[in-house]
């Protein structure tokens, strides 16, 4: 904040400024509400002049009232009733008044109690409505990431949308995200959040939520939505990701069109929350071995409680396997451990030229060029499945990279899956056995036609020396073929990839 600015800043600014702007005009709402219920059913003097609720003859008791009417006549669930509460109490703060004690206490009760009410009314009818948005699974991912990239909007929704599910965060929060918040990491990209619906003063710790790449399932990669977008907007300069004061209401539209164009029984009811319910979901019941219940909570941003908060922390390796489990890599396969489409060493300053001229304005910063590789290698190495699939007219396809086929065919000769230049992170010890499971595997299947030939060349050998094979002979050249090739079995069964997790 300037100087100019906190010179004008009052005390009523500085108290404002603990409350999101999207959760004050929540309680502008509730508010409202009420006010219109003392209007309709109330006493005149419980309104000031100006139209505000006076909370000298506005008393708790006038609110259970307000809070019974509306139950009564109104179908708002006790979230919302709820909601009226934390409204009414941020209007005494306000106002620099003592807040009853019995909206705490007495309304505590009253909503439990209201709660139970409604599960019992909710069992006795067949079907079951469920409260909010319905959580998005997988699959309607996956489906809602591929129509999502046929967008003519840049590559904004599908960015969104799947930024929103590795991240696991509110659409509030995808929509704040800035080019200073992301880091290269390794073989990940880092996203640091410094204010959050839950730490609204960002005092909280501020480590980066680990997003991988999946090479294997192109429409729900992140890497490759972070390429599309930015190749398709290469005036994008430092500074938001996502430009503009709405871009989250624009993002809830676009994919609830989406929705509604996919003949799917729960298209009718995802929303941006849905996101969040959904990955949460699967990554906590995905599979039976899924990361811990701990990461996946601050990853959320949910509140553990005081004592599970001051005793378990925020880890790297446990940020970083829940990263991959998001990204659908398949963790009951070595692939698990795939590293993301890169270049290696050598081939550092053509990519350097290249990314200056695809991103020439977010090149210039420094911190960016590892995320900036990233995004310029899935670009190439998925460059068959997004011409397949994009409209002709789509603004990727006349970018530097695309429009230039020469550029696309020497980075193509480069771009690779693994090599010594990174080693993937996030990796649990059940994956590192699949890959000596594998190698096994192989090394076993290769060995008729080892065995096979070593004794046709030693049959060989010996007709031609001796003319004759005895059943001597043969066990003899049996056991030196085994000594030889047990100690190559042995090396390869305890030799495993550097691996940091």
């Amino acid at each position: 904040m300037s100087s100019n600015a906190r010179h004008s800043t009052s005390l009523d600014d500085i108290r404002g400024m603990r409350v999101a702007k999207s959760t004050k005009a929540g309680y502008r709402s509730g508010l409202n509400q009420i006010k219109k219920w003392i209007v309709a059913h109330g006493s005149p003097d419980m309104l000031a002049s100006d139209g505000s609720i006076d909370l000298s003859t506005f008393k708790y008791s006038d609110f259970l009232e307000f809070i019974q009417w509306s139950y009564q006549n109104t179908s708002n669930k006790p979230g919302t009733l709820a909601s009226y509460r934390s409204a009414i109490k941020d209007y005494y703060k306000r106002k620099g008044m003592d807040v009853p004690i019995q909206y705490d206490d007495d309304m505590k009760d009253l909503f439990q109690g209201e709660c139970d009410v409604t599960m019992l009314s909710k069992r006795s009818v067949v079907c079951i409505k469920e409260s909010g948005k319905r959580p998005l699974g997988y699959s309607m991912y996956e489906s809602l990431s591929l129509e999502s990239l046929k967008l003519m909007d840049g590559g904004f929704a599908h960015l969104f949308l799947t930024l929103s599910w590795n991240l696991m965060c509110r659409s509030m929060s995808t929509q704040t995200v800035l080019f200073d918040h992301i880091s290269f990491e390794e073989d990940a990209i880092g996203v640091v959040f410094h204010k959050s619906k839950t730490d609204q003063s960002g005092e909280k710790s501020r480590d980066p939520r680990h997003i991988y790449a999946n090479p294997f399932k192109p429409a729900t990669c992140v890497f490759l939505a972070l390429g599309v977008y930015l190749a398709s907007h290469p005036q994008l300069a430092p500074g938001q990701l996502f430009p503009g004061g709405t871009q989250r209401d624009r993002f809830g539209k676009s994919l609830a069109r989406l929705a509604a164009g996919i003949a799917s029984p729960e298209s009718g009811a995802i929303g941006t929350h849905s996101i969040r319910k959904g990955v949460a979901t699967f990554a906590c019941s995905g599979s039976t071995s899924g990361p811990s219940m701990a990461s996946v909570c601050l990853r959320c941003g949910w509140t553990l409680g005081h004592v599970l908060e001051r005793y378990i922390h925020y880890e790297r390796a446990g940020d970083q396997y829940l990263g991959r489990v998001v990204a659908g890599l398949p963790n009951h396969k070595s692939d698990f451990a795939v590293l993301p489409p890169h270049f290696p060493l050598n081939a550092d300053d053509n990519v350097r030229q290249i990314v200056a001229i695809v991103f020439p304005q977010l090149a210039m910063e420094i911190h960016l060029w590892g995320v900036l590789s990233f995004a310029l290698a899935s670009l190439v190495y998925h460059f068959e499945f997004l011409v397949q699939i994009l409209p002709p007219t789509h603004p990727l396809l006349s970018s530097a990279i695309f429009a230039n086929l020469t550029i696309m065919a020497t980075l193509k000769a480069h771009v690779v899956l693994s090599s010594t230049r990174h080693a993937p992170t996030g990796i649990p010890p059940h994956v590192d056995l699949f890959k000596i499971i594998e190698r096994n595997h192989i090394a076993i299947q290769n060995l008729p036609d080892a065995i096979s030939g070593k004794l046709q060349h030693i049959l060989q050998e010996h007709i031609v020396s001796s003319g004759s094979i005895t059943r001597q002979f043969l066990e003899s050249a049996l056991s030196d073929f085994v000594d030889r090739i047990a100690p190559r079995a042995d090396a390869q069964a305890t030799s495993t990839p550097a691996t940091h997790n």
